[in-house]
């Protein structure tokens, strides 16, 4: 019974598929299948013999995206969005090492400054302010000596991490800019 059920989706799915001469026709007809898998099955059957069709170079330039053709994807246009608003670039002044965004191409890999100020956090991390009056606070819980008029280095790491030493050290310590 199962096996009759699975033969008659594919029968339904090919019919559908099969007296349409256009892509667009095709894909119509595929939404009509009122069965979410063989709707799935028809369209997939159309994208994987889009060729067959005839229109295919006419939807592209209408603004459809059609697998297997040379306008795939980022090349063809896009339908324009049923939202009004416009998206507005700001260009912004450059921000402080540490606190730059993601997808900043342009990055520094270290700094050197002088130690201003040092407190410490409630569960004894290290805030250190800088000359240049930036605040970095210790994110691991090592033990490091540091003093006011320190002259220290930090780098950039993996994956967006950074880290604090001093030149006569041959430890540091992991870091996060607050300010």
């Amino acid at each position: 019974m199962k096996f009759i059920t699975l033969v008659s989706m594919v029968a339904l799915t090919l019919s559908a598929t099969v007296c349409a001469e256009t892509i667009e026709e095709a894909l119509v007809n595929c939404s009509k299948v009122e069965n979410s898998l063989q709707r799935l099955m028809c369209f997939d059957k159309v994208v994987k013999d889009v060729k067959q069709y005839s229109g295919v170079e006419a939807a592209v330039k209408r603004g459809y995206a059609v697998p297997g053709t040379a306008a795939q994807n980022d090349a063809a246009p896009r339908p324009a969005p049923r939202h009004s608003f416009e998206a507005t670039t700001v260009k912004s002044a450059p921000t402080p090492f540490g606190l730059e965004a993601k997808e900043q191409t342009e990055e520094v890999e270290e700094i050197t400054s002088t130690v201003a100020k040092i407190d410490k956090a409630p569960r004894g991390e290290l805030i250190i302010t800088l000359s240049d009056d930036a605040v970095w606070r210790q994110r691991d819980d090592k033990h490091y000596k540091l003093k006011v008029g320190d002259v220290v280095k930090i780098e950039r790491g993996m994956l967006g991490s950074f880290y604090l030493s001093k030149p006569d050290q041959n430890t540091r310590i992991k870091v996060k800019r607050t300010k």
